[in-house]
């Protein structure tokens, strides 16, 4: 291509800049190749106050201005706007499968006193016991649990191992029906010195009856004795 006037040629990716020196208007030409919709393109300065619609691909921008694509409402894409109000709530999703059963808990039957006594030691069991308490229960199953205070009788040369016996009804000569016993060791040697027995265990009752029973041995395997001053046996049913 000739010209009459000095010109130059200024090329950039996608974008060739035909300025025109000594008079007239300079262009830059649009991006290569033609527009799919023409109505999406225009220029603009970098304040944005001047805006050129292109309607044709053969249109070109001041010099100054860019070439900007629209979008379809025929504008620059601008930034985000605010985001939108919450919607409204969603339906109610289906009903959870149902949780495990939990445990079954106890039912109070009887909390009993178990009143003061002298208990001998040593020698058989159903010669020297002594019934403390009789618990009259429906046969079925249940927890069983003493809390007995007993104490050691003066001028005993041996140590005293005190026990606390839980049958299932009266006690029979095979101990077949003896539920579980408790006991704490040897007794101090003062009397005043109290010491607690405790045992909790469940049981099945089918005699309906729990008997509490008084027991001991001596460490000389002699006779002896002991005193229960006072104690609890708390029966509560177990499902």
């Amino acid at each position: 291509m000739k010209f009459s006037r000095k010109h130059a040629l200024v090329t950039a990716v996608g974008v060739t800049a035909l300025a025109l020196m000594g008079g007239g208007t300079a262009y830059a030409a649009l991006s290569t190749g033609p527009r799919t919709v023409q109505t999406l393109y225009s220029c603009e300065n970098s304040t944005r106050t001047l805006k050129t619609a292109l309607t044709e691909h053969t249109q070109t921008c001041p010099v100054g201005m860019t070439e900007v694509k629209l979008n379809t409402s025929g504008s620059a894409s601008g930034s985000t706007g605010p985001q939108g109000p919450q919607g409204p709530q969603g339906p109610v999703g289906p009903k959870g499968d149902k949780g495990d059963t939990g445990a079954a808990g106890e039912t109070l039957i009887s909390q009993t006193a178990i009143p003061g006594a002298t208990v001998a030691t040593g020698g058989p069991f159903f010669a020297n016991r002594t019934d403390l308490v009789k618990v009259t229960v429906p046969n079925g199953k249940y927890r069983v649990s003493l809390d007995v205070k007993v104490a050691n009788v003066d001028g005993q040369a041996a140590s005293i191992y005190p026990l606390i016996a839980v049958y299932n009804g009266t006690p029979l000569a095979d101990f077949s029906n003896d539920l579980f016993n408790a006991g704490e060791g040897a007794l101090p040697a003062i009397h005043n010195i109290d010491q607690y027995i405790l045992g909790s265990e469940i049981v099945t009752v089918t005699n309906g009856q729990i008997d509490i029973e008084g027991f001991g041995y001596d460490s000389d395997r002699g006779a002896g004795s002991f005193t229960v001053e006072s104690g609890t046996v708390t029966v509560t049913a177990v499902a």
